[in-house]
């Protein structure tokens, strides 16, 4: 019987060590902040559309196998964001996300959370990045769950832009002697450089007769064409 006895006891015991061990060590749930932390919206303020900015908060998701959470950050813009244009839109809010948010530790009490999604709200509209792989190629912005626009396409249709600028530009460009300003500048730049050690031996009257001198023989011109054409670029470049 005393036996009996004590093997209750002490089953007892052990019963109630699980329960003390098991409270004492539980993690419990996570406690989302109601709204953006400090260090959220100092990251926000650097943002190209922060002026847009009406609100931010933190949206619980799925728990990792580690015990983390992930969490959405959710912006509220204001109607005016709805009238830029998407392809700004994907550009701006996908350099953010890599530069700033991009798996942004934030704490949730006893539990950690790290930011894996990125939502704007605007009174119409919900624009939603989309990140399916850790490469920004595959990134994407969802406007309302429907309307789709990659940041490959994002990048393309950028670079094409600048092609047609970049020709424009060439086309336009002013030449003399079949060659282009632009290039008689350069020339004489990488001749002022190499010469005078990037400036630092520099001497006006004896290096500026000599480059010109040297870009003159180079592509047909006058000594006072190159001159004048070399201090014209570097004029512009200073407005």
């Amino acid at each position: 019987m005393k036996t009996k006895h004590v093997l209750l006891v002490l089953l007892f015991c052990i019963g109630f060590g699980v329960l003390l061990a098991s409270t004492f060590f539980s993690k419990g749930d996570p406690v989302v902040p109601s709204e953006a932390t400090e260090d959220t919206m100092k990251d926000l303020e650097e943002s190209e559309f922060f002026k847009y900015i009406e609100g931010a908060s933190y949206i619980l998701g799925e728990e990792n196998s580690g015990g983390s959470y992930n969490i959405t950050l959710n912006v509220l813009v204001n109607s005016s964001f709805d009238n830029l244009e998407r392809w700004d839109i994907i550009g701006m809010t996908s350099h953010f996300y890599e530069d700033y948010l991009q798996g942004d530790y934030v704490n949730c009490g006893n539990r950690d959370c790290f930011i894996r999604e990125f939502v704007l709200t605007s009174p119409e509209n919900e624009y939603k990045l989309v990140d399916e792989e850790e490469y920004t190629e595959f990134r994407s912005l969802l406007i309302n769950g429907e309307d789709k626009y990659t940041f490959e396409e994002f990048k393309e249709r950028n670079g094409k832009i600048a092609d047609q600028e970049a020709a424009r530009a060439a086309a336009s460009e002013p030449t003399i002697n079949g060659t282009r300003y632009s290039t008689i500048h350069t020339y004489m730049k990488v001749a002022y450089e190499e010469l005078t050690n990037y400036g630092e031996s520099y001497d006006p009257e004896y290096h500026d007769p000599l480059v010109a001198k040297l870009a003159a023989d180079e592509f047909g011109i006058t000594k006072a064409e190159a001159g004048r054409i070399y201090e014209k670029i570097e004029m512009e470049a200073l407005k």
